[in-house]
């Protein structure tokens, strides 16, 4: 299935930041593009650190996770989501789905996380 219908607008919103941005920062904190952040042990730790935390604590602010799908990034093991995001980024892939987007949208993208760590904050 390309697509799904959520009855969950805001939830979806909310958990897609929740992933989006680690994975944004990640490559911003390299400084390179996807290929280069793939090899650098500290932006994989990082993006995987983020990407568990900011799903726990929508979960925690009794936000649903939505897709549900974004539920598997809690319960992986750490090792095992580094490892992942650690291949995935060395792809065409990521290359052009966040990657791109992400060095072209960087100040969009920062914005969005400062809205993002304020809601989680509060």
């Amino acid at each position: 299935m390309l697509y799904s219908i959520s009855n969950e607008m805001e939830c979806w919103q909310k958990c897609h930041l929740a992933v989006v941005l680690p994975l944004a920062n990640g490559i911003y904190k390299d400084g390179g593009n996807n290929y280069s952040t793939s090899k650098n042990k500290e932006a994989i730790s990082y993006m995987a650190h983020s990407l568990k935390r900011n799903l726990a604590k929508l979960k925690a602010l009794g936000i649903n996770i939505s897709p549900k799908r974004f539920l598997l990034l809690l319960y992986i093991p750490k090792p095992l989501l580094k490892y992942i995001l650690k291949f995935i980024y060395n792809t065409k892939f990521v290359e052009t789905v966040i990657c791109e987007h992400a060095i072209n949208a960087k100040i969009e993208m920062n914005r969005l996380d400062e809205s993002f760590n304020r809601m989680l904050n509060h």
